[in-house]
């Protein structure tokens, strides 16, 4: 794993690379200023674009590249799983903690769906963590679209009663486009549970 292109990006004052892996958590090593896993004596990678070996994913799980941007499981580079949230997740709404409770609730979904497909769903099938931050998700179409499903009905039918709760007329229109879009991504999720 490298953290630079070349040397001339070697911070010596704090002995370590000065910017971080270009890879992020692709590379497969939670420490972004790492080089090549602390052995760069035997080990080269000048692009600095070279990652951990792939992982191989266990029947009925598939591993994605990390993105914070994403509110989904993750891998907690220990063997278990993780949800996280989208930084923005809810910005803009009033009702925000319950939008935020909501998701927590969708992704712990998946996270017993995952399990119920597979005990040990971080690890690969050598038995190894798959590292910290890897998106994790089901294999096949019509398995995702179930656990979306369920998902999904749990959240529309938490932010519909949010809504009816709602006095405030333009947070009950937030809330009410919100589960529009929900329930045109439900309508998807049903058909890849068909297949």
């Amino acid at each position: 794993m490298v953290a630079m292109r070349d040397s001339s990006g070697m911070a010596l004052a704090v002995g370590r690379f000065a910017d971080w892996e270009p890879l992020g958590f692709e590379a497969g090593d939670e420490n972004w200023y790492r080089f090549v896993a602390n052995g760069p004596t035997g080990k080269t990678d000048p692009s600095g674009l070279t990652g951990a070996p792939p992982q191989t994913a266990p029947e009925g799980i598939a591993y994605l590249p990390p993105d914070a941007q994403k509110t989904t499981v993750v891998t907690d580079g220990k063997g278990g799983l993780a949800i996280q949230l989208k930084p923005t997740l809810g910005r803009g709404f009033k009702n925000q903690e319950k939008i935020v409770e909501l998701a927590k609730q969708h992704e712990q979904i998946h996270i017993d769906d995952l399990v119920a497909i597979n005990r040990t769903p971080s690890l690969d099938t050598a038995g190894k963590p798959v590292p910290l931050g890897t998106l994790i998700t089901f294999s096949k179409r019509s398995s995702l679209g179930k656990s979306e499903l369920k998902a999904v009905d749990h959240t529309i039918a938490g932010l519909q009663a949010i809504r009816k709760a709602e006095t405030d007329r333009q947070e009950c229109d937030r809330l009410g486009e919100y589960i529009r879009q929900l329930e045109e991504k439900r309508k998807i999720y049903e058909e890849w549970s068909r297949r």
